[in-house]
């Protein structure tokens, strides 16, 4: 008789290559999810999106139909996030531009688990891009996030620091630790 574990990794070695021969991709194949490409808008500003102060506002990018934020100076603006990711996030990433006098900072924050010890989180996890100002182009910018397991995206906040505006065409989230071909 064969026992279940040896069972259970038997099936789980069969559809992992099963997966690699249908889908021609391995399970290690990085996930990346759109938070926000600011193409939904409500009124003049990006939907879901508080301004907590300052001002933000839908902006044309790239073309005339292509839509980003426009993150005026001293503005500090959050999105309340859910992700579709099974696992912890391991990169985040924004595409950005930003006047010479200006700074981007963008912050994503997460709902860790309980610690394991019963103690109590006093910093949630979060990761955090610094754009500095003066790119005539829009450029894409990334920080990689050491999240302990089972951490979840809560939370985007920007924030421009400086005399200058920014304005910001795509915010992903991606994970090397899911399945998604």
């Amino acid at each position: 008789m064969v026992s279940v574990p040896a069972t259970r990794r038997l099936l789980g070695s069969l559809f992992a290559l099963g997966s690699v021969l249908v889908t021609g991709c391995a399970i290690c194949e990085p996930v990346t999810e759109t938070l926000d490409d600011f193409e939904q808008r409500c009124g003049d500003a990006p939907c879901g999106w508080t301004a907590d102060e300052g001002s933000i506002e839908s902006q044309s990018t790239f073309h005339e139909t292509e839509h980003g934020m426009w993150v005026g100076p001293g503005t500090t603006a959050t999105l309340g996030v859910s992700s579709r990711f099974r696992n912890t996030p391991t990169r985040v990433a924004v595409t950005a531009r930003c006047e010479a006098e200006a700074r981007l900072r963008l912050t994503l924050i997460g709902t860790g688990p309980p610690p394991r010890d019963g103690g109590i989180d006093l910093e949630p996890p979060s990761g955090t891009i610094d754009v500095e100002g003066a790119a005539d182009l829009f450029e894409v910018y990334a920080v990689s996030l050491a999240w302990p397991e089972g951490t979840r995206p809560d939370l985007v906040r920007v924030q421009t620091l400086g005399i200058g505006g920014c304005v910001i065409d795509d915010v992903l989230l991606s994970s090397t630790n899911d399945f998604w071909c």
